[in-house]
């Protein structure tokens, strides 16, 4: 996620790209950071949250572009900090972010 100070400056991520498959734009979407180079973004009028699964193009070629969840805390906690983070990002088991998740008891199962 990107911090307080970068946030604003790293909306050119909504913008839209000539030839994408997706069509995005500022005022609709926020993005709030990056998940291994591809943005994630938040709907701007339901709070939703997007992202682009790894397809093996780059994320503004890609036409799968997926919901996650219906808020960003719900996004947070099933996403980044709990058992889809695996989904999310692809790492591995022996990552030491899995373990703090494995010791929190928020990978689930």
């Amino acid at each position: 996620m990107f911090d307080a100070a970068t946030v604003d400056s790293m909306q050119f991520y909504a913008d839209p790209v000539d030839g994408a498959e997706v069509n995005l734009g500022r005022e609709e979407w926020f993005c709030p950071g990056v998940v291994s180079d591809a943005p994630f973004f938040v709907n701007r009028s339901t709070g939703a949250v997007w992202y682009f699964p790894e397809t093996g193009v780059e994320w503004w070629k890609s036409a799968v572009f997926e919901r996650a969840a219906d808020g960003f805390t719900t996004f947070f906690l099933e996403w980044v900090a709990g058992p889809r983070y695996t989904h999310l990002t692809g790492s591995q088991a022996e990552e030491q972010w899995h373990e703090l998740l494995s010791g929190l008891g928020r990978r689930g199962g």
